[in-house]
């Protein structure tokens, strides 16, 4: 038996499928990817999964997935990056250059060091989700799409296995004000999705089509779930960014970069 049959709460094939703003079909895998860490060994370890929210490499995944990589200074305790699938069955390996947790949500916001072309040298972008504006009501169907459960064998070269997918269920409950003062201080949704191990971070859509949350946690045999308000992302600032027209690098907020249009939402 296959991998992808084995995982509980995997939506049916095709029940789900991604568009572009024109109606062509379009590959999450562009947009939506695995994070990891290596050891000292060389093997790629999977930590959790991350999606772009700007085309130049400004990424959202869960504040969890980031801390497991970092010590107590901040610092990273090793190489720390994502695999960026690319048409044709390309990929590169991108490393994560700078992250920010939110200092109560379970929610960071990060940077991937630029792809270039490799012919023209010249900067490459990314695919990039839309985050909503408003969260979905109660009782909606929503789901994620993220990289549960990878597989990674030892070996020159390493086997890496990746199994994406659709995950979906409702919106059971509203916590505004966070779930919990140990786990989930920020605002979240508990849902019926089941989220895997290696599927926190993940973007999880609402009816519209746009990211409301980000997996938090869950258990990989129970339809229960928690998900992180996206909104408490905005204010969330990225240090030494240089934005067009300004000489020099300062710390930005996600609300600035969506208020001069390179994060959109909807």
């Amino acid at each position: 038996m296959t991998q992808k049959n084995q995982l509980l709460g995997k939506a049916p094939h095709r029940r789900y499928r991604a568009h572009t703003a024109d109606g062509a079909n379009a590959d999450l895998t562009h947009a939506i990817f695995p994070i990891v860490t290596q050891e000292r060994s060389g093997l790629f370890v999977s930590i959790g999964t991350g999606f772009f929210i700007a085309k130049n490499g400004v990424f959202v995944t869960a504040a969890h997935v980031v801390e497991a990589v970092l010590d107590r200074d901040g610092n990273p305790t090793g190489p720390f990056g994502l695999f960026q699938f690319l048409p044709n069955n390309n990929y590169s390996v991108r490393q994560i250059h700078r992250t920010t947790c939110h200092l109560v949500a379970d929610i960071a916001v990060g940077v991937a060091m630029p792809m270039h072309h490799k012919d023209t040298g010249k900067p490459m972008p990314n695919r990039s989700l839309t985050i909503a504006s408003n969260p979905p009501a109660i009782g909606s169907t929503v789901c994620t799409y993220a990289y549960p459960k990878t597989t990674i064998e030892p070996g020159k070269p390493q086997v890496v296995r990746f199994e994406p997918g659709f995950y979906d269920g409702i919106v059971v409950e509203h916590f505004p004000y966070g779930r919990d003062q140990v786990l989930l201080r920020g605002a979240c949704f508990r849902t019926s999705m089941v989220i895997h191990s290696g599927a926190s971070g993940g973007p999880v859509v609402g009816p519209g089509g746009t990211v409301f949350g980000v997996n938090s946690t869950g258990f990989d045999d129970k339809t229960i779930s928690f998900v992180s308000c996206i909104s408490q992302i905005l204010d969330l600032a990225i240090p030494g960014v240089i934005l067009p027209g300004s000489p020099t690098a300062r710390s930005v907020t996600v609300r600035e970069l969506r208020d001069r249009g390179f994060v959109v939402s909807a």
